[in-house]
């Protein structure tokens, strides 16, 4: 009786984190469609920018902890051979804020969108970093990241950005 219980409550979850994945994916499919390419434009889907924001903060983590294989995986690989990045220098190319060993967060303040392709958006992400300590929590300053998106394989890269696009506007 009680592994009946423990398996329909997996199966539940199971379900629901589906259900929920599906949902995220069609919803970023029916964006897509409705944007022309090359146009950039403010992301005001919830569930888009929640899902941009959770990949940022991703990528954070990955630089504040040194884990230099995520970081490798994460990455643009166009930007990873343009700027000559390797397992050996992957942190300090990344790192230029230097916050690698802190507990810093980004809270995205802002999310551009351009459609690249019929399944891959690009995602100029704005956001402050913070420091979080035991007290208090500090900024840490302004940060800019380039996102892209593929809809069909839920596949994303990042590449840092110098944030011309906000710059610009």
């Amino acid at each position: 009786m009680k592994n009946k219980k423990t398996i329909s409550i997996v199966l539940s979850i199971v379900l629901a984190v589906l259900v929920f994945a599906l949902i995220i994916v069609e919803r970023i499919k029916y964006q897509n469609s409705l944007d022309s390419e090359g146009k950039v434009y403010s992301v005001d889907n919830y569930s888009v920018f929640f899902t941009v924001d959770e990949c940022a903060n991703r990528f954070i983590g990955y630089i504040s902890n040194g884990d230099k294989e995520n970081l490798l995986l994460l990455l643009n690989k166009e930007y990873i051979e343009n700027n000559g990045i390797n397992s050996n220098n992957v942190i300090n190319k990344i790192d230029t804020m230097k916050f690698k060993d802190k507990m810093i967060t980004m809270q995205t303040e802002k999310v551009l969108a351009k459609k690249v392709s019929n399944n891959v958006m690009k995602y100029y992400v704005s956001g402050k970093l913070y420091m979080e300590n035991i007290d208090e929590t500090t900024n840490y300053g302004n940060y800019y990241l380039e996102i892209n998106i593929d809809s069909d394989t839920l596949i994303f890269d990042v590449s840092p950005y110098d944030g011309k696009v906000f710059k610009g506007e």
